[in-house]
């Protein structure tokens, strides 16, 4: 008999069909809720962030656009003849590269970009501004890049755990305050300046690359190679747009230092990169200062009313200047010059002296003691002083101008980021930073606007800066000549603003010949009575301080103007100024400020007659003895002897031109000057021979 078997039940889930635990519930919520959110981790829209980081940017600043020329853009661009291009040729360019000596590399990038843009739009200031705005955008893109690269790295070193998709969000909003940041003004509408902007963006660029390069691949031979000679493209490229480009090797070490800490991507230590900075940092470093200390001391400070001692006493107060406003802007302490800023004599006069090189000091201290903990902070604070090692130290240049912080406020800004916003773990904390972000970014905003706003005119801008900067020579005298321009092109109603504006600048403590002379123009050719006290004043803006460009800039247009006879000024009071001038402050030591006065002495004198060449032939040798370096001045010599019929005088100031013609740099006024040369030697030697009685 078979016996029965129990037939088992299926087994049965212990999950009914058709129903979801609470666990698996939550994970599925979790995980849709993770899959919608997860626009903000598309590179997509990153990058459509950063487009709309860059038309904002061009809004902001689009209102200053319209304003005029500055300062030294006259002497670089609007009347610099060599950017005159007749035709875009090689020779011409070159030429018009080498034409003004801007610093000791020359800065020919900065000037072929101007020669150029002059030759397809002349002399229009609103062009040469676009083009320094587009130069901007395009340096913010390749600094939301190295930023970028540079987060990733310290994200994969010290903080895997913080998404990747917040360090991109950080890095862009890094980069949005740095490219709407009110201080980076200056750059974009002082249109030499676009000199700075190419400087950076280029260092902008070695350093993402840098970053890229070390981040992706082993250090070995073939990448070393790689890094050396792509930094040393960089480096030259930003070195031969305005010598800061130097700098590069010394940025990249710091973030090599603080970030990459000498080890590769694999985290295995990268010894060899030691040979990438003896050959790009420390060699060209001691040879720098090699080539660079012999002619900037003691010579450099000659023509400075400070000391080395004063300069780098008073650097410390305007670092500590410089900080304030990157961390709190004000727009009433921007301005286009600071020469209202006092110098200090001593380390406690003033006060404030020692107190910024006690911030200093402390600042400095505690980025080498967050090193390890906090590298971001540390990087921060220290890029900030190294990116002003050049123009805030032992250089004589002149105190202040804000675009000397265009890269080095992205350290602050770096530092302040990676102190209060990276470390915010809880999501409510994150939200409270993104507001406060958020808030101060507009406030960053508005502020650029209307500073920008600000630039709209000359006129607009020189009432702010006259109001705003009333100590300030530069400032107050900007009012007084754009009053007086208006006056003399027909507008009569502004002649008494413009007097009034001229002689307040003209009381304006350390104030030069321009407000003096201002006045003198003014009244010239207005039919007012040149007042005989306004020429003792000028005697006494020259007594005690060297002389600058601007007094020899204003002492040319007064000849001018009386060669010109459009002035009446009695001779003898012209006279006058010169004999005061030849007696001020290390006159002969000047350089090409005394070579300029000769000139335009030479000029008063003229030299239409032989008589007249008797007495204006020695002044223009003398300049040439002045700067034997400058070709201009030889190139006179060579007229005015020319002209008398000394050939042979004439032939030893072409050979001194020629000695001067590195690189083929002045082979276009070879060119032109040769043949003058020749068929006066031609006629010189068909010329009978003089009989003596």
């Amino acid at each position: 008999m078979r016996k029965a078997t129990r037939r088992r039940k299926p087994k049965l889930s212990s999950v009914p069909r058709g129903y979801v635990s609470k666990a698996a519930n939550g994970a599925n919520r979790e995980a849709a809720s993770k899959k919608s959110s997860l626009w903000y981790e598309d590179a997509y829209i990153w990058w459509i962030a950063l487009a709309g980081l860059l038309g904002l940017t061009w809004f902001a600043f689009h209102f200053g656009l319209t304003s005029g020329w500055f300062l030294d853009d006259y002497g670089n661009i609007v009347n610099n003849q060599a950017l005159n291009l007749s035709t875009l040729s090689l020779p011409t360019l070159w030429h018009a590269i080498w034409s003004f000596n801007a610093g000791p590399l020359g800065r020919p990038i900065s000037l072929a970009s101007f020669a150029i843009e002059r030759y397809f739009y002349g002399v229009d200031p609103y062009v040469f501004k676009v083009t320094n705005l587009a130069l901007h955008l395009a340096t913010t893109v390749l600094i939301a890049g190295f930023t970028r690269s540079l987060l990733a790295v310290w994200r994969n070193r010290f903080s895997p755990d913080t998404p990747a998709w917040r360090v991109n969000w950080i890095a862009l909003t890094i980069a949005a305050f740095w490219a709407l940041h009110p201080v980076n003004l200056t750059p974009i509408l002082y249109a030499v300046q676009r000199e700075t902007i190419l400087a950076n963006m280029f260092m902008a660029g070695g350093l993402w690359a840098y970053v890229a390069i070390r981040r992706h691949l082993s250090t070995n031979w073939p990448t070393l190679a790689l890094l050396i000679v792509t930094s040393a493209v960089f480096t030259g490229l930003a070195a031969f747009s305005k010598e800061i480009g130097a700098l590069l090797p010394l940025l990249l070490f710091l973030v090599e230092f603080f970030v990459l800490r000498f080890r590769d991507h694999e985290d295995a230590p990268a010894r060899k990169l030691w040979v990438f900075y003896i050959l790009l940092l420390v060699i060209p470093g001691i040879l720098g200062l090699w080539w660079m200390l012999p002619g900037a001391f003691p010579a450099g400070y000659l023509k400075r009313p400070f000391t080395l001692g004063e300069r780098v006493l008073t650097e410390g107060r305007v670092v500590v200047f410089y900080l304030g406003l990157v961390i709190a802007p004000r727009l009433s302490a921007m301005g286009l010059y600071h020469d209202d800023i006092a110098i200090s004599t001593g380390l406690f006069s003033p006060p404030t002296t020692f107190l910024s090189f006690l911030l200093i000091g402390a600042l400095l201290a505690t980025a080498w003691w967050l090193r390890k903990r906090k590298p971001l902070v540390s990087l921060g604070i220290v890029w900030f002083f190294a990116a002003q090692v050049l123009e805030s130290t032992i250089w004589p240049l002149e105190i202040a101008f804000e675009h000397r912080i265009y890269l080095a406020d992205w350290g602050i800004i770096l530092a302040v980021f990676a102190l209060v916003i990276l470390p915010l773990r809880r999501l409510q904390w994150r939200r409270i930073g993104i507001a406060v972000c958020a808030l101060a970014f507009i406030a960053l905003t508005a502020g650029t606007m209307v500073r920008s706003w600000h630039w709209r005119s000359n006129l607009a801008l020189a009432k702010v800066l006259a109001h705003n900067h009333p100590e300030s020579p530069r400032s107050t005298y900007l009012l007084a000549r754009l009053y007086t321009n208006l006056s003399l092109s027909g507008h009569e109603g502004y002649a008494q603003l413009a007097f009034q504006a001229a002689h307040t600048a003209a009381l304006v403590p350390h104030a030069g010949l321009d407000p003096w002379v201002a006045m003198v123009l003014l009244a010239a050719q207005t039919g007012r009575k040149v007042q005989p006290a306004w020429f003792d004043g000028m005697a006494k803006a020259v007594k005690d301080r060297p002389l600058t460009v601007s007094d020899v800039n204003a002492l040319e247009a007064l000849v001018s103007c009386y060669s010109k006879h459009q002035c009446k000024i009695q001779r003898s009071s012209l006279d006058r100024l010169f004999t005061a001038i030849y007696h001020s402050p290390r006159i002969t030591q000047l350089g090409m400020n005394y070579a300029n006065v000769l000139v335009t002495q030479a000029n008063l004198i003229g030299y239409d007659t032989p008589a007249q060449r008797a007495r204006s032939g020695p002044l223009l040798i003398k300049a040439a003895k002045a700067m034997p370096g400058i070709a201009q001045f030889q190139v006179n010599v060579f007229n005015v002897e020319l002209e008398d019929g000394h050939v042979g005088a004439a032939r030893e100031a072409f050979e001194n031109i020629r000695k001067l013609n590195h690189l083929g740099k002045l082979d276009y006024l070879i060119d032109r000057l040769r043949p003058q040369l020749e068929e006066a030697e031609r006629k010189a030697q068909a010329a009978p021979p003089a009989t003596t009685p």
